[in-house]
């Protein structure tokens, strides 16, 4: 008990001595202190520099360092490229700590720096003009430089940049930062770690990153002899859920600035990665879960300033993932993939590219991946601001499992089995946002085979069933080749070219064009002509399929309309917008041969 006594006694009396001599040096030093860093900003720093206030000198705010507060500090930009200055930097306020003893011997640098609230407001205009040039030191007395710092903390500091030539634009908020080292010596390893909220990532019109919060934490080497910046064993943390690795150099070559960093993810959770994706692109996945493991790999190597952009490539990788809808439990399964990125030439989002390589997937149910058939496939998606893509796929698949995957607005009902072959060069667009323009310069190709193929058009009284066939694509158009199956009652095999099919399945305003030779042991007009609407014995209603033109050479076996029969129906049959032709048409009927011709106009009023 006596030595504990004596101990705390003695460090009770350190501590006495240790404020009473802080006391002594705010109360002596003070105004020493304030006027020095006050003129030693106004020499360093080569902007316009307002102090709203400043504090006496304390020791009890930042205890053992003394810490002269500095309130609504603002420094007004350059003005560079603009037609009045504006605020580049503000600082609710700004802590500049001292050693005691240092200020004692009137050696007044400042060793920490502690800043709470504010913003700094960085900006680049089209030419490239900056408004910033922080500072300018004083080479010829070292002496009289201000700091001599090992500790900088920043709390709740907001970041904004904006380049016009690059049409770059960063807003983030530095929550907690702190950046430790002998940042007084020519060579010093430097600690940082802090938390940040990206508010917004833009480079040109392509959002990168948006409303995410980011810890970063990294040891850097810094040699300011040769200018060069080495770091080593540095992470980032997305969202608390995604984690990479970095390392790299950055270095000044006379007025040029070069960066060279390998950015690593491991394991990283698909759901997460979406969630990191675009809004523009994060929508097409809500209505679906996804599990599975991604691999990034990184690197940023080249020039970097306010009118260059380093060169950015990235291979990336996907294992044992799965996609399934929310309201059912069909899904793809077993997805692997590998890919690339590049920002291309120009190193912009828009000679970006991205390559998707060996996709594969299995279509079915948890545990049950061969009840769908299998997905092969690779891509290129081309310019990130009007993205293009070149597309290679095969496979097969069963179409009532894929349509419990993908909603399809126009079919319901959809069953049977599809072997695909198709290439594809064209833009990615949503449905509402394709024009005619968008597949004219289009190209695509490849070939679709169907078996057992069964479905209903919403909003039809018609089934169709038992389609089987060939479909051979080129561009816009579908070749039919020994296309059989029935729609309700009747029968046909159909030979021919489906025109302008692919604009008609996306567009409202576009036609189906039906050039093709038919054969029909049974055609009953009164099921395929129906609708909806009530009929009676006096009034029926004739309604041509819409958006659709036939041109048909007909071979008809059998053919009825309301009490009318016939056989052996021989002839050509056009339907142009709801008005049926039928030219050099011969059939029998009532025990005799009638040869004519024939029109059908639908588009009367009722």
């Amino acid at each position: 008990m006596s030595i504990i006594k004596r101990i705390s006694l003695s460090v009770f009396i350190i501590l006495l001595f240790s404020i009473l001599f802080g006391l002594f040096i705010s109360r002596f030093y003070s105004r020493e202190v304030t006027l020095y860093v006050l003129s030693e900003l106004s020499k360093n720093i080569n902007m316009e520099v307002k102090v709203g206030q400043v504090d006496q000198l304390s020791i009890f705010k930042k205890f053992p360092f003394a810490s002269l507060t500095l309130s609504e500090v603002l420094i007004m930009d350059t003005g560079a490229g603009q037609n009045e200055k504006d605020s580049l930097l503000y600082l609710k306020q700004l802590f500049l700590q001292f050693n005691l003893v240092d200020i004692f011997n009137r050696d007044f640098k400042v060793k920490r720096i502690s800043i709470k609230n504010g913003f700094v407001h960085l900006k680049v205009n089209n030419k490239g003009i900056e408004n910033y040039d922080f500072q300018r030191l004083n080479n010829e007395n070292e002496e009289k430089v201000l700091l001599k710092l090992s500790r900088m903390e920043i709390t709740n500091v907001e970041i904004l940049y904006f380049n016009e030539l690059k049409e770059q634009e960063f807003i983030l908020n530095c929550r907690e930062g702190k950046v430790k080292g002998n940042f007084s010596m020519d060579k010093y390893r430097m600690a940082m770690e802090g938390e940040f909220f990206i508010k917004k990532i833009k480079a040109e019109d392509f959002e990168l990153l948006t409303d995410k919060s980011i810890g970063l934490k990294a040891d850097l080497d810094v040699d300011k002899i040769k200018e060069l910046f080495s770091v080593s064993g540095g992470s980032i943390t997305l969202d608390k859920k995604l984690n990479f690795d970095f390392s790299g150099t950055v270095s000044d070559k006379g007025k040029k600035t070069f960066a060279d960093f390998i950015i690593n993810g491991k394991n990283l959770d698909i759901p997460s990665v979406i969630e990191l994706l675009p809004n523009d692109y994060k929508s097409d996945f809500e209505e679906y879960e996804s599990r599975g493991l991604v691999s990034v790999d990184c690197g940023i190597k080249g020039e970097v300033s306010n009118t260059v952009a380093p060169s950015i490539s990235a291979s990336f990788g996907i294992i044992n993932g799965f996609i399934k809808h929310k309201n059912n439990s069909y899904r793809l399964n077993s997805i692997r993939l590998n890919g690339k990125f590049s920002n291309g030439k120009r190193k912009s989002p828009e000679s970006s590219v991205i390559e998707f390589k060996n996709v594969f997937a299995t279509l079915g149910s948890s545990g049950q991946d061969d009840l769908g058939g299998e997905i092969n496939s690779n891509f290129i998606i081309e310019n990130l601001n009007n993205p293009r893509i070149k597309f290679f796929a095969f496979g097969k698949i069963n179409l009532e499992k894929l349509s419990e995957f993908i909603n399809i607005d126009t079919i319901e009902n959809l069953s049977g089995i599809a072997e695909v072959k198709i290439n594809y060069y064209g833009p990615i667009k949503s449905k509402e946002e394709y024009s005619k323009s968008d597949f004219f310069n289009s190209t695509s190709s490849g070939t679709i085979n169907f078996k057992n193929l069964n479905f209903n058009f919403k909003n039809s009284l018609n089934n169709y069933r038992d389609f089987s066939g060939d479909f051979l694509i080129n561009n816009n158009d579908l070749a039919i080749r020994e296309m059989k199956g029935k729609v309700s009652s009747s029968d046909f095999e159909l030979n021919g070219l489906f025109r302008n099919a692919v604009p008609w399945l996306f567009l409202p305003t576009e036609n189906l064009v039906v050039e093709a030779a038919l054969k029909s042991s049974n055609l009953d007009l009164n099921e395929l002509l129906a609708t909806n609407e009530k009929q009676t014995d006096t009034n029926y209603v004739l309604a041509f399929p819409a958006r659709i033109n036939f041109n048909l050479n007909a071979d008809i076996s059998q053919i009825s309309f309301r009490k009318f029969r016939a056989s052996d129906f021989s002839g050509i049959i056009t339907i142009t917008d709801h008005i049926l032709q039928s030219k050099n048409i011969s059939f029998k009927t009532m025990d005799g041969n009638v040869n004519g011709s024939l029109e059908i106009d639908a588009t009367l009023p009722r």
